[in-house]
């Protein structure tokens, strides 16, 4: 179901409340299934703000502009490189400012997508083949910004796509869904890094583990918000409250990297998709990821991939 405005608040917090129960949409149609139905709320808006809405598994994201997303205690700001995952059940506000006109892309998945979802990834062939129907299963992600990576963004590429065709198609809720399932899955599979790196923080005491994996994401917000600009090991561990060295060695523990190498990624990400994307020219990209010089970019880029900018745009 696309939505292209924000549904009347009070409507939507008493349908989440209530899970859909009378199972009607916005405009009163009957949802099949049970649970939330699966919505993508696409609209361009200024000073909105939705809280204390109770969540299913949600992704919010803005093509356009900038907004911040509250749940689980913490704040996370998104904009068109980052976005934020919302945990089923969990309560969120979603805050808009007044400055800026914010076009969002938010996708709420339904209850019976997600289930379904979920439990596929998690259970063997054996397991599935033996109990094809879906059983209870418990999927959490940390609430925190996250870098839009290419194979995301393409899958919010078809979606648009998809949505810009319009509803005459006969299998348009199949195709939606299978859609919607597959840019599930890869979100999905990139939250089982989270906990990974989550189980590599050497305590004993959960308390002491969630506290530092807490910190571990307070930086990776803080370079989301900053990569184009000069980020240093100091800087970063001064907003965790953590020495410099101690601060590193727990971010290589749960991201297999160090902060240095994190931001040169999300830089090369950022420098491929406006390559690949925008007619812009080298140096106005080179500044909108922190170079001054276009030369340094070049340099900088040429290192990574072995071609300049120029023909890495020309191969793609």
């Amino acid at each position: 179901m696309l939505l292209k405005a924000f549904p009347d608040i009070h409507w939507i917090r008493n349908k989440a409340k209530t899970n859909f129960e009378d199972r009607k949409d916005v405009n009163g149609r009957v949802i099949p299934g049970k649970g939330w139905p699966n919505v993508v709320l696409s609209t361009t808006s200024k000073g909105a703000e939705r809280t204390d809405i109770l969540a299913p598994f949600s992704m919010f994201l803005n093509l356009k502009g900038k907004g911040l997303v509250v749940a689980d205690g913490r704040e996370v700001t998104i904009d068109q490189d980052s976005f934020c995952l919302v945990n089923k059940g969990q309560n969120y506000d979603l805050i808009i400012p007044e400055a800026v006109s914010t076009t969002t892309f938010n996708v709420h998945f339904g209850q019976e997508l997600f289930e379904h979802t979920a439990y596929a990834r998690a259970k063997s062939h054996e397991h599935l083949l033996d109990n094809p129907h879906v059983e209870s299963c418990h999927h959490h992600v940390f609430t925190r910004s996250r870098w839009l990576e290419p194979d995301i963004a393409r899958h919010i590429i078809l979606l648009q796509d998809f949505y810009n065709k319009g509803y005459n198609t006969f299998s348009f809720v199949e195709e939606e869904e299978v859609l919607l399932h597959n840019l599930l899955t890869d979100l999905l599979k990139k939250t089982d890094l989270d906990r990974k790196g989550f189980s590599r923080i050497s305590s004993v005491k959960p308390t002491t583990k969630r506290e530092l994996m807490s910190r571990m994401l307070q930086a990776i917000d803080y370079i989301h918000a900053h990569y184009q600009k000069p980020v240093s090991l100091n800087e970063l561990s001064q907003v965790c409250l953590l020495s410099r060295f101690h601060f590193l060695r727990v971010f290589k523990s749960v991201f297999h990297c160090t902060p240095h190498e994190y931001i040169i990624s999300i830089r090369i990400q950022k420098a491929e998709m406006l390559l690949k994307h925008t007619k812009l020219q080298v140096s106005e990209i080179a500044d909108m990821i922190g170079f001054a010089e276009a030369n340094s970019f070049s340099r900088f880029f040429h290192k990574y991939h072995k071609v300049s900018p120029l023909k890495y745009r020309k191969g793609n």
